[in-house]
């Protein structure tokens, strides 16, 4: 059986077929999220999308599993409310929509929530308790307590972006992709235009200017993660998001800033699915009826 998967970001949509055991059908594809100022256009945007492939792609379509940014109600599929990213999309009816235009069953979940469940599935990890943190335009986390999703009374538990954090700005004013940015430029007096940028930067071991601009940042981070354990004392942090896509020796290179400058001593992974990891996670939250077991 095949689904027809998304994940739906603030500056992007990815999306391809995938088989039920998770390999892909079809390439990773991505395109610009339908937003302006004051409005987005995403549900519609899907269901175009959703449409020209069950057309044209010759592949039976099973179900649409959908993960995105913003607080979800997933029993309804529904967004119960959504930060500046994406303007006027918290009350989109993603879920009945879908089902209604496409006459296919369709799941929606947390973007962050499937990136764990998809870490965690394709992994194989045997973890019970773990907290994900992904970063980008924005910061998000998830819960997985006692070997399932934690979503807490209102869906939000885990959105940690949130959090007021210092200079009367919010933590992922202070640790979003765009931080790590302006901080570096500032430091270095470059201009950086992107993460990748600065990744590649790091990868090549060519700065230590950079590299300390970086440190400052990710001290923040550790510094969320810190609290975090102590409150809810996971067995693994897994951190995700494209600043932290994985290269040789980066994950040793964090180990050692975490050992050496940091208090946090859960074991901190990167996420390492790539693009795919909420997709995947979007799929196994369909499978599994919503319980995300």
């Amino acid at each position: 059986m095949a689904y027809l998967c998304f994940d739906i970001g603030g500056t992007a949509i990815k999306y391809r077929i995938l088989l039920e055991d998770g390999n892909p059908v079809t390439s990773l594809l991505e395109t610009p999220t339908e937003v302006t100022k004051t409005d987005n256009n995403i549900v519609w945007q899907i269901v175009d999308i959703a449409k020209r492939i069950v057309q044209t792609s010759g592949v039976v379509i099973n179900g649409i599993c959908i993960a995105t940014a913003g607080v979800v109600d997933p029993r309804k599929g529904e967004i119960i409310s959504a930060g500046y990213t994406i303007p006027n999309y918290t009350g989109a009816k993603i879920r009945s929509t879908i089902e209604r235009e496409m006459k296919l069953p369709c799941s929606v979940e947390n973007d962050v929530n499937c990136t764990l469940l998809g870490e965690r599935w394709k992994n194989r990890y045997q973890y019970k308790n773990i907290f994900c943190m992904t970063i980008g335009t924005g910061v998000g986390g998830a819960l997985y307590l006692d070997n399932r999703l934690y979503r807490g009374t209102q869906f939000n538990a885990g959105e940690i972006g949130y959090i007021p954090w210092k200079d009367k700005k919010d933590f992922q004013q202070v640790c979003s992709t765009q931080s790590l940015v302006d901080l570096v430029n500032l430091r270095t007096k470059q201009d950086f235009k992107n993460g990748r940028e600065i990744m590649a930067v790091l990868r090549a071991g060519s700065s230590h200017f950079v590299f300390s601009a970086f440190e400052e940042w990710f001290a923040e981070i550790m510094n969320m993660l810190s609290i975090i354990e102590c409150i809810i004392n996971p067995e693994v942090f897994i951190i995700g998001g494209g600043v932290f896509a994985p290269f040789p020796g980066f994950q040793d290179r964090l180990n050692t800033l975490i050992q050496t400058k940091t208090r946090v001593t859960t074991p901190v992974l990167l996420a390492n699915q790539g693009n795919s990891a909420g997709l995947y996670g979007a799929l196994y939250h369909f499978q599994h009826g919503g319980s995300s077991r």
